[in-house]
């Protein structure tokens, strides 16, 4: 935004009216040439889309992604309102948009004048004026994310009236220059190194320095890093000015810049009034462009710039004129625009495309406003090398006013141009509402306009981008994928051919340019590359494309299959099944499986077969009995060069065997007669896995008040394959004497149980006497003699072991009496076996 200073008058409307009618020439005729190339003028469409004026603004392409755009332009006239940014991630065709620098975003406040550049690694530069003009600063924000975001990079103290930054990039560099209307509106530049994408890849920028005196100029960087700079002088008032230069010829090397020399004698001034711009008036508007695309004319600089017939003449003109060394000479000027009135053209922008080194300039033009000469549309031309233009292109749809606008600054005092890869972009005030959108309607406020106009240019270059995966598991199939564009745009219907190792497959583009097919890698993982090609056609370059691919091992998945449980003394057959990710067998591969831990593990080692299956023997299992009767197994394939190892882990019933035998025990508890005789003697629990032998010692007698007995002998025997536990106790003779029963008298007891994981078997003989009377033992289990009064004499008594699979205990006698105050048992065993299933 121009400054507005006690010094610097604007012309009343009489006055400006009068001026227009001063017509001339300026002797120069336009160097017009048919088209090379024809453009087409893509669809108008409105950016902003918001309530109140926007003006006065910028837009750039991603060279990396020239499918991203982003814009920003001033809010209202700069009045503190922030300003609006907008991003398009499809060749301009939509947009999003919202306010920034309103004090809510962290950003600093602005007043306006914004200006953008996007450099080859992504990065997003803005340059705008702080809200306080007085003494507020320069900012210099970045985005990183295509102008969703922004975050402060540097700011610079500006003095006085600071007026219209511009920033630029070029080749690893980023550059920015304004007037500082605090030091004699000097014309500031400053530049930063650039290595990389983001804050981090910015390096510090230099100290302010000094390229003369003016303002309403730009800044461009050569391919060798060299800076030119151009302005107008004097700042104020419609008198003829002139245009200035200055080059800093080593940039970023520190030289500085070197003095400034005269580039153009103009007829119009810094504040010079024309019908169309009667309120905001015009300026040459210089801008400059610098050739860096190695091509053909790699190192031209191209220099822009307006101007009349003669001081008053409202005939406003766009020139262009180039040097090819630095600015030392420079061409006679040629005229952009084509047409044959004495209309104004005015607020002009040049760009370059880098990727082929032509140029575009457009413009705001009255041509079609009849005498009143004060209305304008937005029209465009081309150039390959500066020499001549091509016909001029109307590219907005709608005619706009900006008297209607209300707009304290008009059209604004600039606008926007961006061109990249074919494709460029004019950014323009437009209140004419031909997009239907506007907010406040037609012939009202201004919202910001654009449009892709493109260049036809037979074939078109194309671009192959590998959009599928990096990496995939060998024998894993995976979906390949590239998008394919060209001229930014994508390439529907087209062959993309995908190899990985010998591995191959074709893909048909769709409606966005995408391909895929399915590989299955099928090399020995490791680091490789993935190539697409597309072979091209009759309207599109050939392109192709190559990634680094790692192939990664194949993930495996054991799974033991082998028995629940085992027994110590028996083979164990331990069996396992190795598939990818659970799915199809693997063959050939060894798994290891281990039975137990630490000192007492056993292991063997089986190869899959072609249905996976591994399985091995141990020839005889060996395990100490935990609490838990198990035992761990672990299964393992320790993986090779093309599977990721794997393992199964499971816990193991182990069999065992519990058992007890004793020779006497009992509990009388009569009112004259008590008794409580523990077993004796007693073997105690017995559990284990192994063969076992209890050494309990024998009992030559027991003699307890009303019980005798002689030589007890219990004992309990474990032995493995099959795993057996026998119970067995003798006794020589006992005799019990219960008051108010008959004697009972024993010899030659025998008692024992033995039980395996099939069966359990017990039984009992004995010699037997009551009231010295001998008794027939009955043979069957359980048998029961009466002795009157409640008491019972049971022999052979076996009994199931609750919790056991298997399991028997034997009382050989078993006397009880007087409702269970009396319970005498003579010879006892007992047998168990578990984890049989």
């Amino acid at each position: 935004m121009r400054k507005r200073r006690g010094s610097i008058r604007r012309a009343g409307t009489a006055l400006a009216t009068s001026l227009l009618l001063l017509a001339g020439g300026l002797g120069l005729s336009a160097a017009l040439a048919a088209p090379a190339q024809a453009a087409t003028v893509g669809t108008v469409v409105n950016v902003t889309r918001s309530a109140g004026n926007q003006a006065e603004g910028s837009i750039a392409v991603d060279p990396k992604d020239p499918s991203r755009l982003a814009a920003v332009s001033n809010n209202g006239d700069g009045a503190g309102a922030g300003m609006t940014a907008a991003y398009s991630t499809d060749h301009g065709a939509t947009w999003t948009h919202r306010t920034i620098t309103d004090g809510n975003d962290g950003l600093a406040k602005s007043c306006c004048d914004p200006s953008l550049s996007w450099d080859s690694f992504g990065n997003l530069f803005l340059v705008y004026l702080d809200a306080d003009t007085k003494s507020g600063a320069v900012h210099i924000v970045l985005s990183t994310d295509g102008g969703k975001t922004f975050s402060r990079l540097a700011d610079f103290a500006s003095g006085d009236q600071p007026d219209q930054p511009t920033i630029t990039t070029g080749d690893g560099s980023v550059w920015a220059v304004w007037t500082d209307g605090g030091h004699n509106n000097a014309i500031t530049a400053v530049g930063a190194k650039v290595t990389g994408a983001g804050a981090s890849g910015v390096g510090a920028f230099s100290a302010p320095q000094a390229a003369g005196s003016g303002d309403y100029g730009d800044i461009a960087v050569g391919p060798t890093g060299a800076v030119m700079v151009t302005y107008q002088r004097p700042q104020g008032g419609s008198a003829a000015g002139k245009l200035y230069t200055a080059l800093d010829p080593d940039g970023l090397a520190g030289g500085g810049f070197q003095a400034e020399a005269t580039a153009v004698d103009l007829n119009i001034g810094a504040f010079y009034p024309i019908p169309a711009q009667s309120r905001r008036t015009i300026d040459a508007e210089a801008g400059l462009a610098w050739d860096r695309s190695g091509g053909a004319h790699n190192g031209r600089l191209y220099f822009l710039y307006t101007d009349a017939p003669s001081n008053g003449s409202a005939d406003t003109d766009v020139f262009v004129k180039y040097s090819d060394d630095s600015g030392a000479h420079w061409t006679s000027p040629v005229r952009v625009n084509d047409d044959t009135g004495t209309n104004s053209q005015f607020l002009p922008k040049i760009a370059l495309d880098q990727t082929s080194g032509k140029i575009a300039v457009s413009w705001l033009d009255a041509r079609n406003a009849g005498s009143a000469n004060d209305t304008a549309q937005l029209y465009a031309a081309t150039s390959n090398d500066g020499t001549a233009f091509a016909a001029n292109d109307r590219v907005s749809d709608g005619t706009s006013n900006a008297s209607q606008a209300h707009n304290g600054i008009d059209f604004g005092d600039y606008s926007g141009l961006a061109y990249e890869d074919g494709s460029f972009y004019p950014y323009w005030a437009d209140n004419s509402n031909s997009t239907g959108d506007n907010p406040d309607g037609a012939n009202s406020r201004f919202d910001m306009y654009t449009a892709r106009v493109q260049l036809v240019k037979p074939p078109t270059a194309s671009k192959l981008t590998y959009t599928g995966p990096a990496t995939a598991d060998y024998h894993d199939a995976f979906t390949a994928g590239a998008q394919l564009t060209a001229g930014g745009s994508p390439v529907a219907g087209a062959d993309v051919d995908f190899t990985l190792g010998s591995q191959s497959c074709t893909g048909t583009t769709d409606g966005s340019g995408n391909a895929s097919c399915s590989l299955t890698p099928q090399n020995v993982p490791g680091q490789t590359t993935i190539a697409a090609s597309f072979a091209g056609n009759a309207g599109t370059a050939p392109s192709s494309t190559s990634v680094a691919f790692t192939i990664t091992k194949e993930e495996t998945a054991l799974a033991y299959t082998g028995p629940a449980k085992i027994a110590n003394g028996t083979p164990v057959h331990l069996s396992g099944t190795l598939t990818e990710d659970a799915t199809a067998p693997i063959a050939g591969r060894t798994v290891s499986f281990a039975l137990g831990t630490g000192a007492t593990q056993q292991s063997c080692t089986g190869t899959t077969d072609s249905a996976g299956h591994a399985s091995c023997t141990i020839d005889k299992a060996n395990q100490p009995l935990n609490d838990t009767a198990t035992v761990p197994m672990t299964a393992s394939f320790d993986g090779d060069a093309y599977y990721r190892p794997s393992s199964a882990t499971a816990q193991l019933k182990l069999e065992y065997y519990t058992g007890r035998a004793y020779g006497i025990t009992g509990k009388v508890d009569l009112l004259l007669t008590q008794l409580d005789l523990k077993p004796t003697p007693d073997t105690g629990a017995i559990r284990t896995a192994q063969a076992s032998s209890t050494d309990t010692p024998c009992a030559a007698s027991v003699d307890a008040l009303i019980i005798t007995a002689h030589a007890l002998c219990p004992k309990v025997v474990t032995s493995l394959a099959p795993g057996t536990s026998t119970a067995a106790t003798t006794v020589k003779d006992a005799s019990i004497g219960v008051p108010g029963l008959p004697v009972i008298g024993i010899s030659g007891l025998t008692a024992s149980s033995t039980s395996t994981c099939q069966k359990t078997t017990g039984s009992a003989t004995l010699t037997l006497t009551i009231a010295g009377v001998p008794t027939k033992v009955p043979t069957a289990p359980n048998s029961s003699i009466d002795l009157g009064g409640g008491a019972k004499l049971t022999v052979n008594e076996q009994t199931p072991v609750p919790g056991a699979d298997f399991g028997l205990t034997v009382n050989a006698v078993h006397l009880t009496a007087a409702g269970g105050l009396v319970d005498v048992v003579v010879g006892s065993a007992t047998s168990d076996a578990h984890n049989c299933v």
